[in-house]
């Protein structure tokens, strides 16, 4: 069976790295951006299918400040941050922000509903 390196198009025999439908020499299998070795997580460039290791990817599209994956093209940045819509939420609700206005409390997030029942709680103790 002739297989052949996506990187050098030579004959692969003995170990391989095997990607999605491609198979790499171990020692061909780089990022795309970088060109330095994958060792661990890879992600595939949509336009061109290639490797990309994980910094160039964070690079390339911010990380959530609530959950720490990628965000995709649609994200708010709220603070400076960036987050998935359904990450930044409400912390008493978890519904979005009505209007985008929120309000911060002990290190929470709220809506103008679930802060004032969040303030009245703490007073009324």
């Amino acid at each position: 069976m002739d297989v052949r390196c996506t990187d050098c198009n030579q004959n692969v025999e003995g170990r391989a790295i095997y990607a999605g439908s491609k198979v790499y020499h171990r020692g061909h299998f780089r990022c795309s951006t970088c060109q330095l070795a994958i060792r661990n997580f890879y992600y595939t460039c949509s336009e061109d299918g290639k490797p990309i290791c994980y910094a160039c990817k964070s690079v390339q599209h911010p990380v959530c400040k609530k959950c720490e994956k990628f965000v995709g093209e649609t994200f708010i940045r709220a603070e400076g941050d960036p987050y998935h819509l359904d990450c930044f939420v409400c912390h008493g609700c978890a519904k979005p922000f009505p209007g985008g206005e929120y309000y911060r409390h002990n290190g929470a997030v709220f809506d103008i509903d679930c802060y004032w029942a969040q303030v009245a709680v703490e007073h009324c103790k």
